[in-house]
């Protein structure tokens, strides 16, 4: 298992084919980040860009340059306004009542904005034409709550919605939903891939951010990284906007120890340099990452949806000791079931971050 100090110390057969070993995209793509290239650096599709594509100008002009933009303001959303527990709901759910949630601050996804979420076939996700559905916020299960929305979701969703964000006014209609807040998009980053794509990715999630703030939309920008010299741009960045001080980190591909290692040794690393006080809303998290991030308890904040997700599935949480298990049940209702789940989950982050036992 390497560490994020170990991630660029080791070329591979491709990392001489990468335009970035050159310095052809200094000073954003230090050359030994082509370090850990793991693949060809080929003429990709749509939204998959690497140093070789042929419109690799034209997609780093699109979002302004590979600079991280200063300065951003004092309208950036407080950490102090969040629980330490929210709790994400599948749209299966909102045609129910409100009061089968017992949270004040719930969450959803950027698929569930739109009237028809990807839809899976022959294996694959496609997604249908888009439009948003203005009124999503007036769904029964959302009366006096205060909603997130998570701008996640798979990269077929995510690359179409940038694609289409003028044709749609995203952000205006985003504006107009009148979200609690809305955070920076998940645009993918892979280890082993172009860091010239890399790049461009992370200044897409920035410039993604910055566009709902000036739209007037409560916003946090989502933050991801592979190796130190992403955590360094990003160091930087922060620094020079103290206003910032909550950021959201998509931990749904975190399945493994290696990424679960990449994402807290980059939390450790931020918490370290950044000048002021960093929160983190931490999307998805899995049991492995929160026993590394104990320390950190106090930073973090946690959204689920799995305790939605396996209320559809008629299963139900019990609480052993400091263990989450899980039992099947046929008896009890869904609206039940979620109201179980979400509340169980709750007192399960309590339970162990108080403890200091995970």
């Amino acid at each position: 298992m390497q560490k994020l100090s170990e991630q660029i110390k080791t070329p591979s057969l491709y990392s001489l084919l990468c335009r970035s070993s050159k310095g052809d995209f200094l000073p954003f793509v230090d050359p030994l980040e082509a370090n850990t290239v793991r693949e060809i650096c080929g003429e990709l599709g749509v939204g998959i860009v690497s140093c070789k594509h042929p419109n690799v100008k034209d997609y780093i002009k699109e979002i302004g340059g590979l600079n991280l933009p200063l300065n951003i303001g004092n309208k950036s959303f407080s950490w102090r306004q969040l629980p330490l527990y929210v709790p994400v709901i599948s749209r299966d759910f909102f045609n129910y009542n409100a009061e089968i949630i017992d949270y004040n601050v719930i969450a959803i996804s950027l698929k569930d904005i739109f009237t028809s979420p990807p839809k899976k076939y022959m294996g694959r996700l496609y997604v249908s034409n888009l439009k948003i559905k203005k009124d999503l916020l007036e769904s029964p299960i959302f009366k006096n709550k205060k909603v997130i929305l998570f701008s996640s979701g798979p990269d077929v969703l995510i690359e179409k919605v940038w694609r289409k964000s003028e044709r749609l006014n995203l952000f205006s209609e985003i504006a107009k939903m009148r979200f609690f807040l809305v955070t920076g998009m998940n645009f993918s980053v892979f280890f082993g891939e172009c860091p010239v794509g890399q790049a461009i990715n992370l200044k897409k999630s920035i410039e993604y951010f910055t566009l709902l703030q000036k739209s007037g939309v409560p916003t946090i920008p989502h933050l991801y990284w592979i190796h130190e010299f992403h955590l360094q741009r990003w160091v930087k960045w922060l620094n020079k906007n103290p206003s910032i001080n909550l950021i959201t980190v998509n931990c749904q591909m975190s399945k493994t120890l290696d990424n679960s290692q990449i994402i807290c040794e980059g939390i450790q690393y931020l918490v370290k340099y950044v000048k002021h006080e960093l929160h983190f809303l931490l999307e998805g998290p899995k049991k492995e990452l929160l026993a590394r991030l104990n320390e950190y308890s106090h930073l973090v904040h946690i959204a689920m949806k799995e305790p939605s997700m396996i209320s559809m599935w008629r299963t139900k949480y019990i609480m052993d000791r400091n263990e989450l298990r899980r039992m099947n049940t046929e008896n009890i209702f869904k609206d039940e079931l979620l109201k179980l789940n979400t509340n169980i989950y709750g007192s399960y982050l309590q339970k162990i971050f108080s403890s200091g036992k995970i």
